[in-house]
């Protein structure tokens, strides 16, 4: 009775669906790069000890991590300053926690950046909301990320 599902599906369909599923999945763990509606995003992580230059004072806590975005306008390679970007880190098929993403400026370019907690060995959507100045709509765009240390 177990088996009766791959029957009526197909040996061959099954074989392909475990055979891509691995490989899809895997192609976005490690990514950092998204191209979405006119803007190319990069994402950054750094565990908070590591976070030099940073203006302000850096938190405190277990396994917080200093999450960056990029943002550069696809058509003239500008570095986009003045949109208001939100954040939001979960553990797969959890909800997270939405953050602000202050506009910091480091290295003498702006960056979206805040702090959250990523624990080693999870795989996490890092999830962002982006309003640029004078258009209504929110660009969205989700990082799957399999964190390691």
């Amino acid at each position: 009775m177990g088996m009766l599902w791959i029957k009526r599906l197909g040996l061959p369909v099954v074989v392909l669906a475990l055979l891509w599923w691995p490989a899809a999945l895997a192609g976005h763990l490690g990514e950092r790069y998204h191209m979405v509606d006119g803007l190319d995003v990069y994402l950054g992580i750094a565990p908070v000890d590591q976070v030099k230059d940073h203006p302000g004072e850096l938190p405190k806590g277990e396994n917080l991590h200093h999450i960056l975005v990029a943002l550069f306008d696809r058509s003239t390679g500008q570095r986009v300053d003045e949109a208001l970007v939100e954040g939001r880190v979960s553990a797969l098929g959890l909800v997270g926690r939405k953050r602000e993403m202050g506009a910091t400026k480091i290295a003498g370019a702006v960056s979206y950046c805040n702090y959250f907690a990523l624990v080693a060995g999870q795989t996490f959507e890092l999830s962002f909301s982006i309003r640029l100045p004078g258009q209504p709509a929110v660009i969205r765009t989700t990082f799957v990320h399999q964190h390691r240390h």
